[in-house]
């Protein structure tokens, strides 16, 4: 291990969850767009209670070219065209949520990504609505995107990956990621706009609303190569598959 990544190995091991001493946001984590990820065993849709209503949000910015349908975050068993799961991908300059399907019950909120710009995005999702159109949406930087209606709950049960959308192969997004969290009701338009906070990361920790279930500051906190989950559900955290120390990186929101 280099002098750097003991560094950094040692700085993160030296906080706790919730950041030193207060609500720091110092670190985020970086995925190669190739091979490395990160996944959370114990974090599925049965053990942080997701059916019927559901919510996510995280901090994303470009490390390298995001290429068309590259996937980000979500817990499907295959991909194109899955039959289970939620997840987000990046395509004509739009951020896409999709619930079980990721061409035909989806919201999708601009987002030209590859500018090296942080974007803060958060998908929505109530399958008790009814016939309101309203059950799917996608906002970035506080902004809801398109709406989608889908009276179904959120199938599968694959474990929740971060840095790629599930347990495959292939359309892995170059990212660097922060604050990652997943809630098991509906985020509102105002709690979405809380957590955006005007472009500066809230402690979740003192949100408003429901608590997440799982929560991942993504590099405070954290020593490789587990990243803590300080959510509401006992988790074994993120564990990072083909990554490095040097992966925990100072560029945040």
């Amino acid at each position: 291990m280099s002098f750097i990544a003991s560094a950094i190995a040692i700085r993160t091991a030296a906080l706790p969850p919730g950041g030193g001493g207060g609500w720091d946001n110092t670190l985020s984590t970086e995925f190669d767009g190739v091979s490395a990820y990160s996944v959370d065993s114990g974090a599925t849709n049965t053990t942080m209670g997701i059916t019927t209503n559901m919510s996510c949000s995280f901090w994303v910015k470009a490390n390298g070219t995001v290429g068309a349908f590259d996937t980000i975050i979500g817990n499907s068993s295959t991909y194109p065209s899955p039959p289970d799961g939620f997840g987000f991908y990046w395509v004509s300059n739009t951020m896409r949520f999709y619930i079980t399907s990721f061409n035909a019950h989806l919201s999708a909120a601009p987002c030209t990504i590859n500018d090296g710009n942080w974007y803060h995005v958060v998908g929505t999702f109530d399958g008790q609505a009814g016939a309101s159109p309203q059950q799917i949406r996608c906002y970035v930087n506080g902004v809801g995107g398109t709406w989608d209606n889908h009276t179904n709950s959120v199938l599968g049960n694959v474990p929740l990956y971060v840095g790629k959308g599930g347990n495959f192969t292939g359309y892995i997004a170059p990212t660097i990621l922060n604050n990652v969290a997943v809630w098991n009701v509906t985020l509102t338009p105002t709690e979405v706009t809380e957590i955006y906070n005007g472009g500066t990361p809230t402690n979740l920790a003192e949100f408003s609303g429901t608590p997440p279930q799982a929560w991942y500051r993504m590099g405070d906190g954290a020593l490789f190569p587990n990243i803590p989950n300080v959510g509401n559900i006992t988790s074994p955290g993120l564990n990072m598959v083909n990554m490095a120390p040097t992966d925990f990186v100072s560029d945040v929101p």
